[in-house]
């Protein structure tokens, strides 16, 4: 299925960006204190941070979207093409299981 795949490809790309933001400010951080001509390159970790961060969010938006079209309209029309009960799709299962939790 795309969206899963998507979805899938969402969460890996995260995960790159979250590595990504470690090493450049572990880089950065490195820069700076190298030498004391270079403490001013400690001013680039927020901006760096803010990018990240940005894609990161933007990231978990879209995986958000894509859930939910997973939920709300392939899983029925799945549930239905095949004959199964809507109760056995993966977003009444999860709604269910949170309810108990809580």
């Amino acid at each position: 299925m795309v969206a899963r795949d998507e979805i899938k490809s969402r969460i890996e790309q995260r995960d790159k960006y979250s590595i990504q933001l470690t090493i450049a400010l572990g880089e950065i951080i490195a820069v700076s204190f190298s030498q004391d001509d270079l403490r001013r390159v400690l001013m680039a970790a927020p901006l760096v941070s803010l990018y990240f961060v940005v894609l990161i969010l933007y990231s978990y938006r879209v995986h958000e979207v894509l859930a939910l079209y997973l939920k709300e309209k392939l899983e029925p029309a799945l549930s239905q093409r095949i004959g199964t009960s809507i109760e056995l799709e993966w977003g009444k299962f999860l709604r269910r299981a949170q309810s108990t939790r809580n």
